[in-house]
């Protein structure tokens, strides 16, 4: 789509959970796939009080019909907000998220994705960190699961520390016709990873520059690039109807 923004975000180490979700293994379709991926570990809200699933790619646990979603995590060093001829985040755009602890160290060979989050759709919150967008208005009654793993962490108002809900984005999810959105595994079922020497400058550099936490806006051509890569190196795509059957560690 024209205008849609495309990003690289670097988040913290993810956590691996042993699931049975619905799979595309080497383009073959399979409801029933069992192995490990790599998400934001579930917590136990009912004890910590503290729930930041994002993205959130176990909706299927708690609404099945419900494509996951991204709302916070470095959403306000996005292009979020629609403005007359520059790209910002919306239905189109693509996502890519990838270890940013690896990096810490001040070095980084290999980037490693967890997720393509492709975005199928966006609610804006009604008030920002304040009331969740009209979709959602009611979820902490009709959804408490919902609510806890995911809405809950953006309600901070203005000059409260915390995440401050904006921007909801739905992702687009599988169907034979459509560009949907992804968990990554390679051959052996790790993450898959690409090495940076097989970018070239300038997004190469790009990536060097703010790989210590802050996303790389990327061009429609950047964006296709990693996209690209990601996928010659994928022998099996995650694609819904994740639920843990596991352990996480």
């Amino acid at each position: 789509m024209a205008n849609a923004a495309h990003y690289l975000i670097f988040h913290p180490e993810r956590d691996k959970a042993f699931v049975s979700p619905t799979a595309l293994v080497q383009d073959k379709l399979h409801l029933q796939w069992h192995g490990n991926i790599w998400i934001d570990k579930p917590r136990d809200c009912a004890y910590s009080g503290v729930c930041n699933e994002d993205p959130f790619v176990l909706t299927a646990e708690v609404d099945e019909s419900l494509g996951w979603l991204y709302s916070y995590c470095h959403a306000t060093q996005l292009k979020r907000v629609e403005r007359k001829k520059c790209a910002f985040v919306q239905p189109g755009s693509i996502l890519f998220f990838c270890d940013g602890d690896r990096s810490k160290d001040g070095t980084l060979e290999n980037l490693y994705f967890d997720t393509v989050f492709k975005v199928g759709c966006r609610e804006k919150w009604q008030s920002i960190g304040e009331q969740l967008p009209e979709r959602f208005s009611n979820v902490q009654i009709s959804n408490p699961e919902l609510w806890k793993r995911h809405f809950q962490s953006g309600l901070n108002e203005l000059g409260e520390e915390g995440h401050k809900g904006h921007f909801t984005y739905i992702a687009s999810m599988y169907d034979e016709e459509s560009k949907y959105s992804y968990l990554p595994l390679n051959e052996l079922g790790n993450r898959v990873s690409i090495s940076l020497s097989n970018l070239e400058d300038p997004l190469r550099s790009s990536i060097e520059w703010k790989f210590r936490g802050y996303p790389v806006e990327l061009t429609q051509v950047e964006a296709k690039i990693i996209n690209d890569l990601i996928d010659r190196a994928t022998r099996t795509k995650i694609i819904g109807a994740i639920r843990r059957t596991g352990m996480i560690y």
